[in-house]
């Protein structure tokens, strides 16, 4: 009983003191949470795309536009972005065997075009775009060390 106690003690505590900094940081901004804000921001993001049968990756690099995606198993084949709506949240891909694809971007900075024939994903790992991108009939994404690949679902 005394142990229940003391650790809702401690929650309650702790609930209290995280309310009090997140306060104090909107109101004068805490240097740890700006320094990790500015890092991520400075940070290079992948960026990858799945239209008609194609992968295509990216990495987006702080204040430069991103300007092309490519197929690393066909680098012939690349679909180049332009932004539409606001804040970003449409992306058309205007592809290099003339397809294209308005992707709609939530929140989380991925999106689907209508009728699933394309699906993108920007500032996400691998390992968690994997499961939002859309793979094309026939075929499946999955994780490859730090890459990610797009194969037939039979092999």
């Amino acid at each position: 009983m005394r142990a229940k106690l003391l650790c809702a003690l401690a929650l309650a505590a702790a609930a209290t003191v995280g309310a009090a900094s997140g306060q104090q940081a909107s109101q004068v901004g805490s240097e740890p949470m700006r320094l990790a804000r500015d890092l991520s921001l400075s940070a290079p993001r992948p960026v990858f795309a799945v239209i008609g049968n194609h992968l295509l990756s990216a990495e987006l690099k702080p204040d430069a536009p991103l300007t092309a995606l490519v197929d690393a198993r066909q680098p012939t084949f690349s679909c180049a972005p332009s932004q539409r709506g606001r804040r970003g949240a449409e992306i058309m891909l205007s592809c290099s065997d003339g397809s294209s694809a308005l992707v709609k971007l939530d929140d989380t900075g991925c999106g689907r075009s209508q009728g699933e024939k394309a699906s993108m994903c920007i500032g996400l790992a691998p390992k968690i775009a994997v499961r939002r991108l859309t793979a094309p009939a026939g075929h499946k994404l999955r994780i490859d060390g730090e890459k990610l690949v797009l194969e037939p679902s039979g092999g």
